[in-house]
């Protein structure tokens, strides 16, 4: 190991007792550059684990109570937990190998495996974790732009509503081409830019019936409606009323709580 390099973490998920302590016993902790060796005989173990410790190597078996070693290690890629994953099974299955595969998971393995065997795999995986990390990093950094942008996108939205405004429009605002706006608009909020857009005029538009005695033919044109007509529709559908009805309803609400 290399001055200054970070010595790794290893976890070992199976629910038989003996194979996780004989696989931890076969380790050279100096040759594999390991510095600590957690281990978890279930997933629900393995996963607390996982949430308290920094584990860089993950070799667990396949069948256990409670939850599988794939179960596993699809929580640990929905987590974004950085470690690379080594599958250690008595099944020679295809569809374990296959959903392994999808996984991203760096061997297979068949028990029983041969010492020199898992040696290899486990500085196979090693090898695989400096780019894991850098990907990940990559990904953390993409998403933290994406969202200051949506923040900036929302922004943009509020400030011409009056107006009419199209995907292409905000795109070029963006800089990002139309579907990849889309897709990573839906992804941090939650609606299609054109669901976003319908709920923030109609926002706006219950305000100043609520707070404001503006003529609704002009809330209608400042919340970015062509037609009163089509402002009334849209609100009808939506509100479950008309506006005019909407701006009673809070008058009365409002001379109620003042008595």
């Amino acid at each position: 190991m290399e001055e200054g390099e970070r010595k790794m973490n290893l976890l070992i998920v199976d629910d038989n007792v003996p194979v996780v302590h004989g696989i931890e016993n076969i380790i050279d902790r100096k040759e594999n550059s390991i510095d600590g060796i957690f281990k978890a005989f279930s997933m629900h173990r393995a996963m607390e684990i996982l949430k308290r410790e920094k584990i860089d190597l993950l070799i667990s078996d396949i069948e256990m109570p409670g939850g599988s070693g794939l179960d596993l290690i699809e929580w640990v890629n929905e987590q974004k937990i950085c470690c690379i994953s080594i599958i250690l099974s008595s099944f020679a299955d295809f569809h374990y190998a296959k959903k392994a595969i999808s996984l991203g998971v760096s061997e297979y393995l068949l028990k029983p495996v041969e010492n020199e065997e898992l040696m290899r795999a486990i500085k196979k995986a090693q090898q695989k974790l400096p780019a894991k990390q850098k990907e990940m990093e990559q990904e953390k950094n993409t998403d933290e732009t994406g969202s200051d942008m949506i923040e900036k996108i929302k922004q943009y939205i509020e400030e011409h509503l009056s107006q009419e405004i199209t995907r292409k429009e905000i795109a070029e605002f963006a800089g990002f081409n139309q579907e990849y706006l889309s897709t990573l608009f839906k992804k941090e909020t939650g609606d299609t830019l054109s669901e976003y857009i319908q709920k923030k005029r109609l926002s706006v538009a219950k305000k100043l019936l609520r707070k404001t005695n503006l003529p609704i033919s002009l809330i209608s044109q400042e919340c970015g409606y062509e037609t009163l007509s089509y402002f009334s529709n849209v609100f009808r559908q939506r509100v479950g009323v008309s506006p005019r009805e909407y701006r009673k309803q809070c008058v009365q609400k409002s001379g109620n709580t003042a008595k």
